[in-house]
This record gives structure tokens, sequence and C-alpha cells, in this order.
């Protein structure tokens, strides 16, 4: 084939597909309202992950004060094991 031919076919293929996959700017509205949705989901995604982060160290810390008091509960029970003893 001669090259002006085959420039003549790559540019109507061109053409012919981008006539056929245009995008109206309905679906680029759509388009653009969906990605605006889902930057709203993931900026409440990350605010609750912060508020998670917060309960679970509030959550550890209860937990710890609950280990202090029953190893400080330990210690009065065996104290007091001790005093009946005598």
């Amino acid at each position: 084939m001669k090259p002006g031919k085959v420039l003549a076919i790559i540019g109507l293929s061109t053409l012919f597909f981008a006539g056929c996959c245009s995008v109206s700017n309905e679906e680029y509205a759509a388009l653009d309202a969906l990605q605006n949705s889902v930057n709203q989901k993931q900026t409440t995604v990350s605010q609750l992950n912060g508020k998670k982060a917060d309960i679970n160290k509030q959550i550890a810390d209860k937990q710890k004060k609950l280990e202090e008091c029953n190893q400080l509960k330990n210690t009065v029970n065996a104290n007091l094991a001790k005093i009946n003893k005598k």
C-alpha cells in the first residue's frame, strides 16, 4: 500500500472512533459529581479513622488502669491473707 492511503485510512479511523467514543457534557458532569462524592467519603473515612484511634487510645488507658487496680487488689488480698494467718 502507498503511504498516502495508509495515512488516509488511519485518519478516517481516528475520526470514526473519536465520533463514536465522545463523552457528553452530562457524562462529564456525572463523573465530576461522582468524584466529589468519593472525595467527601474519603474525608469522612479519614475523620472516622482519627476518632477510632482516639477511642482505641482511651481503651488502652483504661485497660492499663484496670491492670494496675487488679495488681493492687492482688497485693491487698495477699496482705490480708498474711494477717489472717497470724
